[in-house]
């Protein structure tokens, strides 16, 4: 069975089924009012703009969510494969955004990686033990994976973060 989910034809899948899970998340986080406690690198409820976001939104949402998924299992096979993950030395990078930077060794792994959205750039941070990918999303997210020293770019606005501290995703 773990064969399965390496498997490139049945990940497409996978990563589309993550993706409708996280968007009823946000439908569901957003029709029910319950919203996740802040963490320092958003601000408090009450600066949260709350509105209803339109089906476009969401669904770009999920596209960036399924990326950084796409992203973050690649990193991990690189690790299982190298033992560490490519380092950054600890600063936010954009992904493959230049030659040489550290993530542009993953399309040779996972075929062409997803870089941004189309309109921003994901973002990358690893010391080569753990890493953390960033990206703008147009509503909050119902779960708050960021550290607390988001790029500048970042701050303020509605961010989602994959992390792995400590070999276990979040």
């Amino acid at each position: 069975m773990l064969k399965t989910f390496r498997d490139p034809r049945y990940f497409g899948s996978l990563a589309v089924l993550i993706g409708v899970i996280a968007l009823s998340a946000v439908l569901a986080a957003r029709s029910g009012g319950a919203s996740a406690a802040p963490q320092a690198a958003t601000p408090t409820a009450a600066a949260r703009v709350v509105r209803t976001p339109g089906a476009d939104e969401i669904l770009l949402d999920a596209r960036r969510f399924v990326d950084l998924s796409k992203l973050a299992e690649t990193l991990k096979s690189l690790r299982a494969k190298d033992g560490v993950f490519p380092s950054t030395d600890g600063v936010y990078k954009p992904v493959c955004f230049a030659a040489g930077d550290p993530t542009c060794v993953l399309p040779s792994l996972a075929g062409k990686i997803p870089a941004s959205d189309g309109q921003y750039a994901y973002y990358y941070r690893s010391d080569g033990a753990t890493f953390t990918l960033v990206a703008h999303t147009q509503v909050w997210p119902q779960r708050d994976n960021c550290p607390a020293d988001v790029p500048a770019a970042f701050a303020g606005g509605p961010v989602l973060c994959v992390t792995d501290v400590a070999g276990g995703a979040q």
